[in-house]
């Protein structure tokens, strides 16, 4: 069988007793691409992810040893077969997964971990071939070596971030093929939302190509070779299936909705068609489908009932734009926190999302997220992951007569003025002093209003971005009631901006003593920080979502017989290189006091050196977060 055989050297330093524990149990060789592994797992999954990365690979050589007070010694290592949990785009499934056990260390021991084994040439179909030289933990020494001895296949690598440093051996002639890198003091691989390996970190990228049988010359792995093969499929899919039956549901749906629209515009027409399915449709899955005693069979069924058939959800988006007059043509979007396109090097890309993109002409292109059950896009709105992103953008037209073309263009982006979100409260006590009132408006602009709108009527969120963003604006105190939350102004083209309507009571929130009373807001202010981020190495730049603008106002009325207390968190102002965060309690007058947070930030990445100044800016969040406001009795 064609296969790879694959060499691994990991030097660690064991320094805890959590770090002893870990051997205990593990898998090794530890992933070679963490980002893909965990790849669209909500956050709060990854320590339930496993990935037993070598359960189809077979081990030729295994060992570890120990190193301590200069002494080498062998050590055995037990094998451990469990059944795993693993996550992917399907959702969860049981593998059988292989992992190890090291019993015989102690803390302040230096851990060598070697394995050789063979990869199988399909394990490169379904799996990264990406391989990072950082992991999960710190590396003392790392060393890689690929062999290859196939007859008509030659390993390509494309080495990204400066990975060729680390090259020490390579093949001279069309033979047996060596490849080794080798690197020391290896940081982890962080895999949190606020950092970019991929765009910093070295890795290297494996390609599988055919030798020419002629010459034995290599045909150089090309974007437009590769992609093509499974593009042609993708592209065929939807017009194989029930293309005759869901025609007139699809035509009728469209000319009864185009009743409702005065534009005669072509695209207007169908921006307006898309976003109707937003608003009112929802995703019928594919388990759903097969788990339903009450199936709906038919298209006519289907829209209904307002549901999308996630099967054939391509299908109908290519002929809604079909009877509008446009021509939908396959796309993918990379997800720039995980992967980036190279127009000279073919990395194989595991995270790109699929789309939809219109022509309008003038290099003017329209965008269409096909509907999911987490997150609902307008026509030409995107996740901040996939802007300013690269797009893949496959002219599809002819492709029944087998010409396909591709172009390369970078998706929309937006600035700190368009992303904007402000929440104001005005707050009232009642005269016995028993339960506050909390009205007022939330207003989200740009990406606040593409992630988080939909927590406020669908009640979803995108899993897979940093979770305050589904943190609303009420306390942490389950006591709240009369609780309001409703949309009342929704723009369906850009920044999308939307108002909402936000108010509560409370009982619990407020306490009081003989001379004082106190508001406890925990959990009302919610600025997106990362909370467990290590900011401390010097080699990964910190990045930001977006740029932004976050504010908190509330506007709270003081009661007759008090006063604002001398004990309230002190007023803070802090601008460095990160942004600038702001938080006051201050008097207006009338009995009025005013408590505001705002935190901006206007750039894009904070340089390693410079993290500092994230560090500086969310520590004062994290102060503020559970601010209690002071009121004292007057004499």
């Amino acid at each position: 069988e064609d296969s790879i055989v694959m060499t691994v050297l990991i030097q660690y330093k064991v320094n805890t007793e959590k770090g002893k524990e870990y051997f205990s149990s593990f898998c090794f060789p530890e992933s070679f691409d963490p980002l893909s592994d965990y790849f669209g797992v909500p956050e709060n999954q990854w320590k339930k992810v496993a990935r037993p990365v070598c359960a189809h690979c077979k081990t030729l050589t295994l060992g570890a040893r120990k190193i301590n007070g200069g002494k080498t010694e062998e050590i055995p290592v037990e094998l451990i077969r469990t059944e795993e949990s693993i996550y992917n785009s399907a959702g969860k499934i049981k593998a059988d997964g292989t992992r190890f056990s090291i019993k015989k260390i102690n803390t302040g021991d230096e851990l060598q971990l070697y394995i050789r084994y063979k990869i199988p040439a399909e394990f490169f179909l379904t799996n990264s071939r990406r391989f990072f030289f950082n992991g999960v933990f710190p590396k003392q020494q790392y060393e890689l070596w690929f062999v290859n001895s196939f007859q008509q296949t030659s390993l390509n690598f494309y080495q990204a971030n400066k990975a060729s440093n680390y090259l020490l051996t390579y093949p001279e002639g069309l033979g047996t093929e060596v490849f080794n890198w080798k690197a020391d003091d290896l940081y982890p691989l962080s895999m949190q939302g606020c950092f970019r390996p991929a765009k910093e970190l070295p890795f290297i990228a494996l390609f599988l190509s055919k030798k020419w049988k002629d010459n034995g010359n290599l045909r150089k792995s090309k974007w437009s070779v590769v992609l093509k093969e499974g593009i042609d499929e993708a592209l065929k899919m939807p017009f194989l299936r029930f293309r005759d039956v869901a025609t007139p549901a699809i035509t009728k749906f469209a000319e009864q909705r185009s009743k409702d629209i005065r534009d005669t515009n072509r695209i207007e027409k169908l921006n307006y068609l898309n976003n109707y399915i937003v608003k009112n449709f929802a995703l019928y899955t594919i388990k759903e489908k097969l788990e339903s005693d009450d199936r709906i069979t038919t298209p006519d069924q289907y829209f209904k009932q307002q549901l999308i058939d996630e099967s054939e959800k391509e299908f109908v988006y290519r002929e809604l734009a079909k009877k509008t007059g446009n021509f939908l043509n396959y796309t993918t979007i990379f997800d720039n926190r995980y992967e980036y396109y190279d127009s000279l090097n073919y990395i194989p890309e595991r995270s790109s999302r699929v789309c939809l993109a219109l022509n309008a002409g003038k290099n003017n292109l329209f965008y269409y997220k096909l509907k999911n059950s987490t997150a609902n896009y307008f026509a030409n709105e995107l996740p901040f992951y996939e802007e300013n992103s690269n797009a893949l953008i496959f002219i599809t037209r002819n492709f029944t007569q087998g010409k396909i073309s591709c172009i390369v263009t970078t998706t929309p982006s937006s600035g700190v003025t368009d992303n904007v979100r402000q929440i104001i409260y005005e707050t009232t006590i009642d005269p016995d002093l028993k339960r506050i009132s909390f009205t007022g408006k939330l207003m989200l602009s740009g990406q606040f209003s593409t992630l988080t709108r939909d927590l406020y009527s669908k009640k979803t969120a995108d899993p897979s971005i940093n979770p305050y963003y589904s943190k609303k604006p009420f306390p942490s105190i389950n006591a709240s009631i009369n609780k309001k939350e409703n949309v009342i102004k929704q723009s369906e083209s850009f920044p999308f901006k939307s108002d909402i309507e936000i108010g509560f009571e409370s009982e619990d929130m407020l306490k009081k003593t003989e001379a004082t009373l106190s508001i406890d807001l925990t959990g009302i202010i919610n600025h997106v920080i990362w909370d467990n981020a290590d900011l401390s190495d010097s080699v990964l730049s910190f990045y930001n979502d977006f740029r932004f603008k976050d504010v908190y106002r509330i506007k709270l009325q003081i009661p007759a017989g008090y006063k604002l207390s001398s004990e309230n968190s002190p007023n803070i102002k802090i601008i460095n290189e990160f942004g600038k965060y702001e938080f006051k309690i201050v008097e207006l007058g009338n009995n009025l006091v005013l408590l505001e947070s705002s935190f901006l930030s206007d750039v894009d990445f904070v340089a390693p050196q410079k993290k500092y100044a994230v560090t500086e800016i969310y520590k004062a969040i994290q102060t503020n977060r559970n601010v209690v406001l002071k009121l004292q009795k007057l004499p």
